[in-house]
């Protein structure tokens, strides 16, 4: 995860929503007030009072991040207390003040309600470019997919494993609780197919992009019939491994992994899943045949 962030923050990309997540609380910390820090450009010891930080937490009884947190609404009763922070889409309507960017991180983004969840989807998919966001999580699998695809998922720490720790090379760079093992586990043949695909691609010409595509797609096709899923969501599953597999590979690039969310966030809102693929493939390619950056074969 460190060399990630530390990508992140020596100005190697950009991304406008990191989702953090991970058992370690205090690692989630740290690496959130880094995100904040880097990009308000305000220190850490004064960040907390900056005009264009916030971090909003669960609260009330049912400790949830409410709709309240994401946009204005109508109260029938008033509240007790002042508001602990103004509403997203409120906070990034205007250009920071005497920072950077503005940011917000979601402690516990998981504890967000479904009305919260649904009006925090449509703010990611109109942030501003003076706008950065940071969620953090112990549970990801809380968190709904759409909000998931539409930022650059980083892990924190490991997961323990009661049923034992991923075993080979594509385990351990896919599965990251026990979970998702499971679950690699009960699909292992198309899973294996897919890695086996994906270690094609540092030796093929820019033009098998079409072919990688293809066999992606039928591979997500079958996973659907499989394990009686939807199509789209088995296409953003493998989307999120792919930027796993280049992350395995290639962790001092992330653009790849930028660019899987960016997909998989078109492919959710009804986009072609083929033009998708077909440019994400592309793309890697591309960039593997691009020694000079650094990449690692």
């Amino acid at each position: 995860m460190g060399t990630l962030i530390d990508r992140i923050v020596g100005g190697g990309c950009d991304p406008q929503a990191v989702l953090l997540y991970g058992p370690d609380r205090q690692g989630l910390e740290s690496s959130a007030y880094r995100l904040a820090t880097h990009w308000s450009g305000i220190s850490a010891d004064r960040i907390g009072r900056c005009v264009d930080f916030q971090r909003i937490s669960p609260d009330g009884k049912g400790m949830q991040i409410r709709l309240r947190a994401i946009e204005e609404t109508k109260r029938t009763e008033p509240d007790k207390e002042p508001p602990k922070w103004i509403p997203a889409k409120v906070f990034f309507r205007t250009s920071p003040l005497t920072a950077k960017c503005k940011v917000i991180w979601f402690e516990q983004a998981d504890r967000l309600n479904g009305d919260a969840a649904n009006a925090f989807l449509k703010t990611l998919e109109e942030l501003p470019n003076h706008a950065r966001v940071v969620l953090t999580t112990t549970e990801i699998s809380k968190i709904i997919p759409t909000v998931r695809s539409r930022c650059l998922c980083v892990p924190c720490g490991a997961d323990s494993w009661p049923d034992g720790p991923p075993e080979g090379a594509m385990e351990s760079a896919w599965a990251r609780n026990a979970g998702e093992l499971a679950a690699i586990r009960e699909t292992a043949e198309l899973h294996t197919r897919y890695w086996e695909n994906l270690t094609l691609l540092p030796t093929a010409p820019v033009g098998a992009a079409i072919w990688f595509s293809e066999q992606a797609q039928a591979i997500a096709a079958e996973h659907a019939a499989t394990t009686g899923g939807g199509l789209r969501e088995s296409q953003v599953h493998f989307l999120d491994l792919a930027a796993r597999w280049w992350l395995s590979h290639y962790p001092e690039r992330p653009e790849i992994p930028i660019r899987c969310a960016a997909v998989a966030g078109e492919i959710l809102g009804y986009a072609s899943g083929q033009i998708g693929y077909d440019t994400l493939f592309a793309a890697m390619l591309i960039q593997l045949r691009e020694p000079e950056q650094g990449l690692r074969k």
